[in-house]
């Protein structure tokens, strides 16, 4: 690859680098560290919320 090339994904890797950090420091990315929650009924049909707990 070419010198050129080379220094351009090289920025734009930066330019990936620093918006990510943004995001995460902005607070829009989810947290790799907390807990996820599947949707009511996605795991198990049986397991939906008016099922678990009927209002």
């Amino acid at each position: 690859m070419p010198a050129m090339a080379d220094e351009r994904l090289e920025k734009v890797k930066d330019d990936i680098a620093r918006a990510r950090k943004k995001a995460q420091d902005d607070g829009l990315l989810d947290d790799p560290d907390e807990p996820t929650f599947a949707e009511s009924g996605t795991i198990h049909p049986e397991l939906d919320d008016p099922t678990i707990a009927p209002g």
